[in-house]
């Protein structure tokens, strides 16, 4: 391993240690950089998630993928260059590849705004949120299955002057029935609040009964249904009287 490379790492435990580390990740970023002819002026941590993830240069992402786990750059790739492309609300690819050192990365731009976890969101960015989604769908339904984020949480929506900015990390996204995007969205990103759900509702309709089977089924319906429990909106008291 060269001088300053910081080598692939080879253990879940190691990669938890290191992953959001910028002391540890700088001069591979300089080097993949310098691989696709990126002058490099700043590089900035973000939030944590599972893959090591910085902003270059203010205007652009980096995403380095675990090796160890999760690994979903083959899907992020597939999908940036397919049904996602060329659409504003969605991060663009800039440039993608393998380090010399051996992690795939994909450089994405980088969306305005803020997450809702920062600074809610509205009504009337729920309703051009449900159109999004919509349209998404509609582009990708076959068979009565369509592309589903699955991961739709207050870290993944972003906001910008109140309206909806962008959709990030496809990373757990599937092929699945449309109503499976809903429990993650509904618990997390709008926290079960009833005028939330009733705009959202009102452009993407999907009947109580395929909200609750979507629930059961999702791979978190555990926390989901805990998040139900714990809300005291008049939506999330109707749910758990069927959950």
């Amino acid at each position: 391993m060269a001088e300053g490379e910081c080598g692939v790492i080879d253990s879940w435990e190691e990669w938890g240690r290191v992953f959001n580390k910028l002391d540890f990740w700088r001069q591979e970023i300089r080097l993949i950089c310098e691989a696709n002819n990126i002058e490099l002026h700043s590089i900035e941590p973000t939030f944590p998630g599972t893959h090591a993830v910085f902003f270059v240069n203010e205007d652009t992402v980096l995403k380095i993928f675990c090796p160890i786990r999760f690994n979903s750059y083959g899907r992020e790739l597939a999908l940036h260059q397919g049904p996602l492309a060329g659409n504003p609300l969605f991060p663009q690819i800039r440039f993608h590849g393998k380090s010399s050192v051996g992690y795939d990365y994909i450089a994405f731009t980088r969306m305005p705004g803020k997450p809702v976890r920062e600074v809610g969101i509205s009504e009337a960015a729920v309703r051009e949120l449900a159109h999004a989604i919509a349209d998404l769908q509609r582009k990708t339904l076959e068979g009565g299955r369509c592309l589903v984020h699955y991961d739709l949480t207050a870290d993944h929506v972003f906001i910008d002057e109140g309206r909806l900015a962008g959709i990030i990390d496809f990373g757990d996204a599937i092929a699945a029935n449309p109503s499976d995007e809903l429990p993650a969205l509904f618990a997390n990103c709008l926290r079960w609040e009833d005028a939330l759900i009733a705009a959202f509702r009102e452009v993407h309709q999907i009947s109580d009964e395929e909200l609750m089977e979507a629930i059961r089924s999702h791979d978190y319906a555990t926390d989901i249904i805990a998040s139900i429990q714990h809300s005291n909106t008049c939506f999330a008291e109707f749910l758990k009287s069927r959950v």
